[in-house]
């Protein structure tokens, strides 16, 4: 088809810039593919491979709500829902589906049980949302905690977390299917610093099972501050580092704008966000560079990065004040 110039430009930016490794990386790593011997050839695991298409076939059926599952009264309860509810969470669904009645789906009661197991915990209660992560948007302990705990009790292997991702990718990926044009979601609509920054974030998250919520969360902020180009000045320390760094990721957009508007906020205003930015949701944990008083909740601020995002550019410390107020009556 005929295609605009802006189009051709955005398609060979992406195909030139993007770092392709960290792909194969991902992939390797969940074992979809294995690296031959002497040189950057791949392979294969057909079974590891069939187990990701029947996951990406299957993931999302329970959305249909006639297909929507009732806990049954010999199970009497199921991830919080009691024998008789309908479990409308249509993850928690379909892993309610797998573990009691997996004929009813043919393609994976087809599986061998090695290839069953990784789809089985993409589908598990684990509360984790990457672009938390990714944008900054949550503290460690709404983000971590669940996720830390299934791979800390042994309820995942680095391979399983690693499938899990491609899956989180490849869903994205497919949310606006084009079969003969590729993957335009990436490509032409996705902001190229935010799929980067996912890809790069696996090595953190798989660091949960020796290290604390707090501890991952922290060093993933250094990172973002550290890798950010244009490069920043000094990593902030003290009073007000972690809010200083986590609005620096929050702010896709002029973040150097909103980290400028961090200085010239009122002194209520910046403590607000000094203090509340970096509770961590943890009892007993505290972040190394920023030691805040020991208190709580810590508040997750729904769409906080695209309140900063979309004001940023024309009124940065308007929006700060405003994000300060909201956690200030919180």
């Amino acid at each position: 088809p005929a295609r605009a110039r802006s189009e051709i430009d955005k398609r060979n930016a992406f195909l030139t810039s993007m770092n392709w490794d960290l792909y194969s990386d991902m992939f390797v790593a969940s074992g979809l593919l294995q690296k031959v011997s002497g040189g950057k050839r791949f392979s294969h695991d057909e079974g590891r491979v069939l187990a990701m298409l029947v996951l990406t076939a299957i993931h999302d059926v329970m959305k249909i709500q006639v297909f929507v599952p009732i806990v049954d009264a010999r199970h009497k309860t199921y991830c919080g829902y009691n024998a008789g509810e309908k479990i409308n969470d249509h993850d928690i669904a379909l892993g309610y589906i797998l573990e009691h009645y997996p004929t009813a789906l043919p393609s994976f009661a087809g599986l061998n049980k090695a290839q069953q197991e990784p789809i089985r915990f993409t589908q598990g209660k684990m509360d984790f949302n990457m672009g938390w992560l990714v944008q900054a948007e949550a503290p460690p302990g709404p983000l971590f905690r669940k996720f830390r705990s299934v791979i800390c009790s042994g309820g995942a292997s680095r391979q399983d977390v690693a499938f899990y991702f491609v899956h989180w990718l490849t869903d994205l990926a497919g949310a606006e299917p084009c079969p003969q044009e590729g993957c335009e979601k990436f490509v032409l609509k996705f902001p190229s610093k935010v799929l980067t920054a996912f890809l790069n974030s696996f090595p953190f998250v798989e660091q949960l099972q020796f290290k604390s919520e707090t501890q991952v969360f922290e060093e993933y902020l250094e990172w973002r501050w550290a890798s950010y180009e244009p490069a920043r000045s000094a990593m902030p320390e003290g009073a007000g580092s972690i809010a200083q760094m986590r609005l620096g990721v929050m702010a896709q957009v002029a973040s150097e704008k909103i980290l400028a508007a961090y200085h010239e906020l009122c002194d209520d205003d910046r403590e607000v966000l000094s203090v509340e930015l970096a509770r961590t949701g943890v009892r007993g944990q505290h972040y190394q560079r920023d030691v805040v008083s020991p208190g709580g909740p810590a508040f997750l601020v729904y769409y906080g990065p695209a309140l900063l995002n979309k004001n940023s550019s024309s009124d940065a410390l308007g929006v700060l004040g405003v994000l300060a107020e909201v956690l200030r009556q919180a």
